[in-house]
């Protein structure tokens, strides 16, 4: 029993070291965007944590305005990669935020309060924006691709690489091996 408990623990400890810390202390039960749209009024000074990727960023006299296209959160609070939004949402920062380090698409999470809706223009439409007053936001280290093999590590009998070799050999040059084989 001692050592389950101790497992336990173990585990516990570990699913909360991979959350960030800014996220650490948020409501995991937060109401989706539909949810909030459907009664706005109900959800007033409520705490959540949503996320998303990054629309355009919007710099005031009183703060940062955060343009987010909502996305699903997974259990430590970063937003899924996927092609599904149940709308945007804009976060209010009370200080400036560079738009050049938080870029459109990049991917963000903020808890805070909901504070009311804004009407504004999305395209040529009105968009109702629902506004979260945030007290702790976290952007998403940038997902690099994966580098592509180098052409000359191609092989005829083996189309995805040398099954041995790793893809991308980091100390190949074609300085040092002059043959493409």
């Amino acid at each position: 029993m001692r050592y389950l408990l101790s497992i336990t623990a173990i585990l516990l400890l570990a699913a909360c070291s991979t959350t960030p810390e800014p996220l650490r202390d948020a409501p995991a039960d937060s109401p989706t965007l539909s949810q909030l749209r459907e009664a706005p009024q109900a959800y007033l000074d409520t705490a959540l944590r949503w996320g998303g990727t990054i629309a355009k960023v919007l710099n005031t006299a009183e703060g940062s305005q955060v343009e987010i296209v909502a996305r699903r959160l997974q259990t430590n609070g970063q937003p899924r990669r996927e092609d599904h939004s149940e709308g945007r949402f804009i976060a209010l920062v009370p200080n400036f935020l560079d738009p050049v380090i938080y870029s459109p698409g990049r991917q963000i999470t903020v808890t805070g309060h909901f504070i009311g809706e804004q009407q504004r223009a999305l395209g040529e439409m009105s968009y109702r924006y629902p506004q979260i007053e945030v007290s702790s936001l976290y952007l998403w280290p940038e997902q690099r691709p994966v580098g592509t093999p180098d052409p000359f590590h191609r092989d005829p009998w083996y189309p995805h690489g040398y099954p041995y070799w790793p893809m991308r050999d980091p100390y190949w040059s074609p300085l040092w091996h002059p043959y493409p084989w």
